[in-house]
């Protein structure tokens, strides 16, 4: 199914700072470096782990038959790429204990949260990924189908917090953010501006674990 560009209102194609993305690189790179030294050798293994997956979803590192991929060219998996990196990164690299099964839970709630989310921000790059003849699943699959399976992959979410063994006020609350979330999903559109992705959607996941602290 081909599905249709659209621009957003007022929009026009960004032009990236080249030299206000070095400082941001130059600076980041400074201050990780100096918080990986406070770091124990088993967590220093954990943040090497997630920076090959990192370094591997923007480099074209991955061997395949037809060239070198990145894993974002592997539109099936891409969204869960992102959801368990970021699970990974809030949930078990700040863990000691894999053993306990509601760690893993955990972690499946963080991923399929994320997941979901990002499903919609191939809309929000469409123009883009279409410039660089890049294929997604909205793009393979029609935006019905992406936003079918972004409430799908969100329902299980809510399963999982659902499941944890905590206090019934933080349940509530974070079932509360994910259903937020939801119907937040249901009323984005194709022609949705960038401010509705950056700012709406992406705060979902700053609130969700914000709401687990307080």
């Amino acid at each position: 199914m081909r599905s249709r560009i659209y621009l957003h209102p007022g929009e026009k194609p960004s032009e990236q700072n080249r030299t206000l993305q070095f400082i941001v690189i130059a600076a980041t790179s400074i201050v990780s470096t100096y918080f990986l030294f406070q770091l124990n050798i088993f967590q220093v293994l954990k943040v090497g782990l997630l920076t090959v997956v990192s370094g591997a979803y923007f480099l074209p590192i991955i061997k395949t038959k037809t060239g070198w991929k990145r894993l974002r060219d592997f539109y099936q998996s891409k969204h869960f790429v992102v959801g368990a990196m970021w699970a990974l990164a809030t949930v078990l690299l700040v863990s000691e204990s894999y053993g306990d099964k509601n760690l893993w839970i955990l972690f499946v709630e963080r991923t399929f949260f994320v997941a979901s989310l990002s499903l919609l921000f191939d809309h929000r790059d469409l123009q883009q990924d279409t410039d660089e003849n890049h294929q997604t699943l909205l793009k393979a699959k029609g935006w019905n189908t992406s936003q079918r399976l972004s409430f799908l992959l969100m329902l299980i979410a809510a399963c999982a917090a659902l499941y944890l063994p905590i206090e019934h006020s933080v349940t509530l609350k974070k079932v509360s953010v994910i259903g937020l979330s939801a119907i937040c999903i249901q009323f984005t559109k194709p022609n949705s501006p960038s401010w509705w992705y950056n700012i709406v959607m992406e705060s979902m996941m700053v609130i969700l674990a914000l709401v687990t602290l307080l």
